[in-house]
């Protein structure tokens, strides 16, 4: 590229002479085209001078360097039109910088769109690259000068570029998701702290929203982005979080009140038992103490000293819940199952009458300790209202599934391992192995997960209707008192209290008096009756 500045001077018949001054640009040409124009220059210059000292001396040379002049000027226009073509357009490296030229040849400087591609010339025309501040804005062209849009990740960092090219810091949406980008436009990654406020943003940049676990922790953070400090409600669930964000569990006192946070951070209302010790939490999560709460009673400590609490020890054959009652929690444990035989010998269903006695009981044991005051702090009271549920709701015999299970066909109360021999009568069967059923395994595991070190033992298999007690006659006198039973002092092989006397349980068969009707077992009070004998046992143990 250099800067042409011609200057064309024709004489016209020896004596006119007239300069052309062209005017200045910046172009780029051939070195050969640069010579021939400079010495076309001399040689007219010298011509003219030539030409001025001869005019006086011989005029008719006038016409001869006339001639010449006007070859010349043929030579000069025809060179000249050589040069113009000559003239670079487009992309020029010189002397390692690349500049951009018009189809005219002009160089080009400041902003040009070319093939789509913004770039960028200085005031020299040298195209820009890298990291360039223009017009207070910052802008990154590669190294092929391409003004960047968009991502663009720079030395290990992520940036971010507008549709203009411009940098972009601070908080940026790009596509529905929020990016935090710094002053020097290095996108933000892990914690920052914004405003007074804290944000987390993952790997990729995106701002993070909902629960999140960090190092192991939880946290949680809202739709804008800002990091939950303190109560937060979330689904209908209150949670709290500590100083530095992280979700609080287990006791937390605050404000001088203890609440309970479970390990999902949940806040604790209502009972819960921690430790093997039951506490109460008012709707407000706040630990209630010294008072008397439904059914029961919570200390100066909170713990509850008297619980009524339902659960699920197994599944029956057909898939039903093997349900039972707890009341209590201490270290002595009293078992009553009722209705391991879905029919008994009175009516089809029979043991249905057994459930509601054993439901009244669980009633009678509420009301005793709200008005009588009877402790049960040392007492865990497990009642199993129906063992056999398929046989007394789907079965049809006293003498097959029914009396038995429905699936198995089997007998729970001769099925039990201590002293086990195998009966095949449709009334007893048992197949060849002990525990044949579900229903026995799940009673079986459950009796020795509550017996488990138990500082006393107790054990009572509820039946109807042969008017007797068999087993220890030191608890069967409980009930031979109330029904004016025969206590039978053995325990036959297989049966659920003679599993119960080798675990060392004081174990006994209730077998409650033959009834004529639902209205006899109600008018004879059987479950008043037993609730009695339950109670007497509790005080005299």
């Amino acid at each position: 590229m250099i800067k042409r500045k011609g200057y064309l001077n024709i004489l016209l018949g020896g004596i006119l002479a007239s300069s052309l001054l062209l005017n200045t640009t910046i172009y780029a040409i051939d070195n050969t085209n640069k010579n021939d124009l400079s010495n076309n220059s001399v040689q007219i210059d010298n011509k003219e001078k030539n030409n001025n000292d001869s005019v006086k001396e011989n005029i008719s040379n006038n016409a001869k360097v006339s001639d010449t002049l006007n070859e010349k000027e043929n030579s000069n226009v025809s060179n000249d039109s050589k040069a113009v073509d000559k003239i670079k357009s487009g992309w020029q490296e010189i002397e390692g910088n690349w500049y951009y030229f018009n189809s005219n040849g002009n160089m080009k400087t400041g902003w040009e769109e070319i093939n789509g591609y913004w770039y960028y010339f200085n005031n020299d025309g040298i195209m820009q690259t890298g990291w360039q501040e223009i017009g207070g804005k910052w802008y990154y062209f590669r190294p092929d000068g391409n003004m960047r849009v968009g991502w663009e990740q720079i030395n290990g960092y992520w940036y971010y570029f507008g549709s203009d090219g411009s940098m972009q810091t601070g908080w940026q949406e790009v596509g529905g998701i929020w990016y935090y980008f710094r002053p020097d436009g290095n996108m933000k990654t892990g914690w920052e702290e914004i405003n007074g406020y804290w944000y987390y943003f993952n790997g990729d940049g995106v701002m993070q929203t909902g629960w999140q676990e960090i190092g192991g922790v939880w946290y949680y953070f809202r739709l804008d982005g800002n990091m939950r400090i303190g109560w937060e409600e979330i689904n209908g669930y209150w949670y709290y979080f500590g100083s530095n964000g992280a979700m609080q569990t287990g006791w937390q006192e605050l404000g001088g009140t203890w609440y309970y946070f479970r390990t999902d951070g949940n806040m604790k209302v209502g009972w819960e038992e921690i430790d093997g010790k039951w506490y109460y939490f008012a709707t407000d999560g706040v630990l209630e103490t010294n008072k008397v709460v439904g059914d029961w009673y919570v200390n100066n400590d909170g713990v509850g000293n008297q619980i009524v609490t339902e659960g699920v020890y197994g599944k029956s054959g057909k898939g039903r819940d093997l349900e039972y009652y707890r009341i209590g929690h201490g270290k002595k444990v009293l078992f009553s199952v009722f209705g391991v035989h879905g029919y008994e010998d009175a009516w089809s269903g029979d043991s249905q009458e057994l459930k509601i006695i054993a439901e009244k009981s669980v009633n009678r044991l509420r009301s005793e300790y709200n008005t009588k005051g009877i402790d049960l702090s040392e007492w865990s009271v497990y009642i199993i209202p129906s063992a056999n549920p398929d046989g007394r709701i789907d079965g049809w015999t006293n003498n097959g599934p029914g009396r038995t299970t429905v699936t198995t066909k089997n007998d729970i109360n001769r099925s039990f391992p201590t002293g086990f021999s195998p009966f095949y009568s449709a009334r007893n069967y048992t197949g060849p192995t002990a525990l044949g059923s579900p229903e026995a395994k799940a009673l079986y595991g459950f009796i020795n997960k509550t017996m488990e070190g138990a500082t006393e033992k107790v054990l009572l298999d509820v039946h109807g209707w042969e008017n007797k007690t068999i087993g220890n006659p030191s608890i069967a006198r409980y009930f031979d008192n109330e029904f004016g039973f025969r206590n039978i002092n053995k325990y036959p092989g297989g049966f659920v209290i003679t599993y119960g006397n080798a675990i060392g349980a004081k174990s006994v068969l209730v077998e409650f008096p033959v009834p004529y009707s639902h209205q006899d077992i109600l008018r004879r009070d059987f479950s008043g009756k037993f609730a009695n004998g339950l109670v007497n046992i509790l005080l005299n143990n």
